[in-house]
């Protein structure tokens, strides 16, 4: 496995220098590239035939202890694991020897021109025999919960979409964390979060953001504008003692 060594700096902390969770995130998918990079697997002529892309289906971030500024922290993704119709990869995050979160992320091999979803059985036979995989429990769809009060409505900025015109992954985990007051009244873990994404948003679009909340523990479920479900999620934060 590929590893990073970090030391966690003030600009991706939050108001109270602690990690956020949607950073979390973009350093597992980080981490996930180049533990396929160090594969050496998807070569050229892969990409080639297949145009090849990868798009997160949903993702699972589990943190045990809080990380704050100044923190040496080393990052570790695990080969990928293949099941069904996707692929499995998880990152680790560890401080010293304190393994502090995991994130388990759900990938889906797309053809970029033609928007396809590619077969994995068709994708693992132009792969190398001795391709390195793992071995990683799989992770459940969340239940598609329709009743739901609204809590919030934004329209998609240019700003926060990719190269693709979608409004990028890490994205939705800072609006479900300002929708649901996990900033408010002081420091907070994201002891687990599942987000699951169903429909892209594109620049422009109105999200609709609804759910609910009891506690730390939250439902929620971001709809376009004609009510399609654009992504449903699934939070548990605690309080962090300064």
């Amino acid at each position: 496995m590929v590893w990073m060594d970090h030391e966690l700096y003030p600009y991706e902390t939050d108001v109270y220098g602690l990690l956020k969770p949607s950073e979390l995130l973009r350093w597992s998918m980080r981490m996930s590239q180049l533990q396929q990079d160090s594969e050496k697997v998807i070569t050229p002529e892969v990409v080639e035939k297949t145009h090849l892309g990868w798009m997160l289906a949903r993702f699972c971030s589990m943190q045990r202890a809080a990380a704050r500024v100044g923190d040496s922290l080393r990052v570790v993704c695990t080969p990928r694991a293949v099941l069904r119709a996707y692929y499995i990869r998880e990152a680790r995050v560890s401080r010293g020897e304190e393994e502090i979160a995991r994130v388990r992320m759900v990938w889906i091999p797309v053809d970029m021109e033609t928007r396809r979803i590619l077969r994995v059985q068709e994708l693992e036979q132009l792969l190398p025999k001795e391709a390195p995989t793992a071995e990683i429990e799989d992770l459940r769809r969340l239940p598609n919960p329709k009743e739901l009060p609204e809590r919030a409505e934004l329209r998609v900025p240019y700003s926060l979409c990719d190269r693709n015109g979608h409004f990028s992954s890490a994205n939705y985990v800072d609006a479900l964390c300002d929708a649901f007051g996990f900033w408010e009244g002081g420091p907070k873990r994201m002891a687990r979060m599942q987000v699951d994404y169903h429909a892209e948003f594109l620049p422009g679009e109105r999200l609709v953001l609804s759910g609910s909340r009891e506690g730390g523990a939250v439902t929620a479920r971001g709809a376009h504008a004609d009510g399609k479900t654009g992504f449903i999620a699934s939070l548990d934060f605690v309080e962090v003692e300064d």
